[in-house]
């Protein structure tokens, strides 16, 4: 009899769950940059086009990472149990000599997303060279800003999550050669369930990126 009763309140906690609408939220997909093939064009600043496409994988710092090729530049992301990794990498020359401050991966973007959720991820690392030493750090936060129907090229889109990304690396030294580690990036993205980024906003550069079209895999 006990056991019947188990069963049946297992059953009743999956089916409660398969239909519990936050349930399969945490299910869904808001940031799928680590499938091949996937691909998505934005307009940007509305008056130029952009691709950004997952075009394959390879091995970073102990983990195999997706390459996302977005217009310029390749982002590499792999997906832990609760967060999207991005792999960080920097590095310095002084007297011909190549110096490696950073070979990681950060957080992100970690779920599930809820409004108010805040995320940290910080690296350092200090090396000494010829006496003197670097100070480096590269910084990662997250905050989900609020959820809201945006309207792109490719349609309105309800229930969308705002997140606001800042990332700071930061050198320290008297030595020449690391000057260009320094760099701040800070923008608000927008995510769909099962479409990943709808529209990107550059605080820094005034630049926005908006969905014409995706392609999922």
């Amino acid at each position: 009899m006990k056991k019947s009763l188990i069963i049946l309140l297992l059953l009743c906690f999956a089916i409660s769950c398969g239909n519990d609408p936050f349930f399969k939220e945490r299910e869904a997909d808001f940031f799928p940059f680590d499938i091949y093939g996937n691909e998505w064009t934005y307009s940007v600043n509305d008056n130029e086009e952009e691709v950004w496409k997952v075009q394959g994988s390879e091995t970073y710092a102990g983990y195999e990472g997706s390459l996302l090729v977005a217009g310029l530049d390749t982002l590499i992301f792999y997906r832990n149990s609760n967060d999207m990794m991005i792999y960080v990498n920097s590095s310095g020359y002084f007297d011909a000599t190549k110096y490696n401050l950073q070979d990681s991966w950060q957080k992100y973007i970690s779920t599930p997303l809820i409004t108010g959720r805040i995320w940290n991820d910080l690296y350092e690392e200090n090396i000494e060279i010829y006496g003197v030493m670097v100070k480096y750090s590269s910084s990662i936060k997250g905050t989900v800003l609020s959820r809201e129907s945006v309207k792109v090229p490719v349609g309105e889109i309800d229930n969308c999550y705002k997140v606001e990304i800042s990332i700071q690396k930061s050198v320290e030294t008297s030595l020449p050669g690391f000057e260009h580690i320094q760099k701040y990036q800070h923008y608000i993205i927008w995510l769909a369930s099962d479409i990943g980024i709808i529209k990107k906003k550059d605080l820094i550069n005034n630049k926005t990126w908006s969905l014409k079209s995706y392609k999922i895999e």
